[in-house]
């Protein structure tokens, strides 16, 4: 999402060309968007620097594309990569320097729009599922080791932009993560996937520690959530089983008794009913 109004989500075409859609009202409604790329393909990851946003996805039966616009869906660029695999991850610092994530553990970074590309330090028997930066050098990815049974996932650390990476935190057995998200103001990390490696339980993790110590917030068996969106501490998205579920965090009404006061003609009363209970307000201008 661009704010709380304005986003876009893509996936797949069934064969077609993969679809995108775009919002103006926070996601009551979505509007089919046209654009150029070849069918078939399916867009797996949205990244956004100012007016420029880039699709991310894949094309045919293994080849990376992306696609770009700049003036709100109007124009597009489009770009295969046929050696890099299905694309599953794209982050924009700026128009020149950008991530990607493919297939069998490939991230690479750019820093002239595209021309060349510098690959990080990830075993080639992985898989980069998602990667998220709270400012051009600190940054987190999820990747899986699926040669074990059940399947092992970790949380890889960058601290210089993307070019090297370190684990930092082990899921032994726990089965796939799939999606990463990090609110800004106060670096609180999520992630979405397979909470047992034996067992059909899905939710969402949380760590306030910066991925040191993770907590359960969610568990959920009836889908899977494939993506999450945190903007801030009050707003979030995810994604699975081709829905999209939001959140919204409304502060309680603050209950002031307004016992043995004098009401001044012309003031106004209303109330409201909540899952808190009742509450009565009034207002000196005469308003409610």
């Amino acid at each position: 999402m661009e704010d709380l109004n304005n986003g876009w989500c893509g996936g797949g075409g069934d064969g077609l060309p993969g679809k995108i859609h775009h919002t103006t009202n926070g996601g009551n409604t979505w509007v089919l968007m046209s654009h150029p790329a070849p069918g078939p393909s399916r867009w797996n990851c949205i990244t956004q620097v100012g007016n420029n946003i880039w699709f991310g996805g894949g094309y045919g039966s293994n080849q990376g594309i992306v696609m770009k616009t700049s003036d709100n869906g109007q124009n597009w660029q489009v770009t295969l990569y046929p050696d890099f695999g299905i694309i599953a991850g794209i982050t924009a610092f700026d128009s020149q320097n950008y991530i990607l994530n493919g297939t069998g553990g490939l991230l690479v970074r750019t820093t002239d729009g595209g021309n060349s590309w510098i690959s990080a330090n990830f075993p080639t028997d992985y898989q980069v599922e998602r990667f998220k930066f709270l400012d051009n050098n600190l940054g987190y990815a999820l990747v899986t080791d699926f040669t074990p049974s059940p399947t092992d996932a970790y949380l890889y650390r960058t601290s210089d932009g993307g070019f090297t990476w370190n684990i930092h935190y082990s899921w032994i057995d726990q089965g796939q993560k799939l999606g990463l998200s990090i609110i800004p103001e106060t670096g609180t990390i999520f992630v979405t996937g397979k909470l047992s490696g034996t067992v059909a339980l899905n939710g969402i993790l949380k760590s306030t520690d910066g991925g040191t110590t993770w907590s359960t917030l969610i568990e959920v068996t009836s889908v899977v959530l494939t993506s999450i969106h945190t903007p801030d501490q009050r707003h979030g998205w995810v994604g699975g089983g081709g829905k999209i579920y939001r959140y919204d965090y409304v502060t309680p009404p603050v209950i002031e008794p307004i016992s043995n006061k004098l009401i001044q003609f012309g003031e106004a009363f209303t109330y409201q009913v909540n899952a808190i209970g009742m509450g009565l307000e009034y207002s000196m201008s005469g308003n409610p």
